[in-house]
């Protein structure tokens, strides 16, 4: 293997391993981007989860509200008949 064989043979290994360093920081890039989304997505799940319960717990004091001030009326109109 002569001297130009011999350049020629390093130049393509440090191109090749170059190319797979770009390829890998390329796919950790993907797997990074695609990580965040599905965090943001399981973030809004969980937010939408806890904004409902929240909603139907606010709901029901809501209907206990009327249903003990109905009863609480009905029992003081009793009282004074």
């Amino acid at each position: 293997m002569n001297e130009s064989q011999r350049f020629q043979q390093v130049a393509k290994n440090s191109f090749q391993s170059e190319d797979r360093q770009l390829n890998s920081l390329v796919q950790n890039g993907r797997v990074e981007r695609l990580r965040k989304i599905n965090q943001s997505i399981a973030s809004k799940i969980e937010q939408d989860v806890i904004s409902r319960d929240q909603r139907q717990v606010n709901k029901n004091n809501t209907k206990y509200l009327a249903t003990w001030t109905y009863e609480h009326r009905v029992h003081m109109q009793n009282d004074w008949n």
